[in-house]
């Protein structure tokens, strides 16, 4: 009498050691850049069969091919998205100018007790802060009452 054997009958350890092994891929995967998806470190794709064969086993595995191999990434260039980066550039940069303005603009609201504890780490920051309050108001003559306190 032949006894039928399933993985899925297995005790959880043994069957979790034989599911890492099988996802387990030499050299982990790599992100393809042209095709924008994971494939194995020999450009073979990924083989998830294991988990489409039955809905235990895909729960059982289901992080188990991303935990057990590493991914790898690399810079690449792709025309598609060369206006994206300039747009990301623009609003980067645009975005580090908001945020110098508004310190500029609300600086004047710092405490003397906040300038205290703003001194003992940076002793030269109010000097500097003043300056630049000065010099950003003088060049674009904002006239919200830009002088320095």
């Amino acid at each position: 009498m032949v006894t039928e054997r399933r993985i899925t009958h297995l005790p959880a350890e043994i069957g979790q050691k034989i599911f890492r092994e099988h996802f387990k891929v030499q050299g982990g995967y790599v992100y393809d850049g042209q095709s924008d998806k994971l494939r194995n470190a020999d450009n073979t794709p990924i083989d998830l069969s294991l988990i489409y064969t039955c809905r235990s086993i895909a729960n059982d595995c289901k992080n188990l091919p991303l935990s057990v191999n590493t991914i790898h990434f690399s810079t690449l260039y792709r025309e598609d998205w060369r206006s994206l980066a300039g747009c990301f550039n623009l609003v980067a940069t645009y975005y580090y100018v908001l945020q110098q303005d508004i310190v500029l603009h609300l600086a004047h609201l710092i405490t003397p007790e906040m300038h205290a504890q703003l001194e003992k780490r940076f002793p030269t920051f109010r000097a500097k802060l003043e300056a630049e309050r000065a010099f950003h108001f003088q060049v674009w003559n904002t006239g919200d009452g830009g002088t320095p306190d």
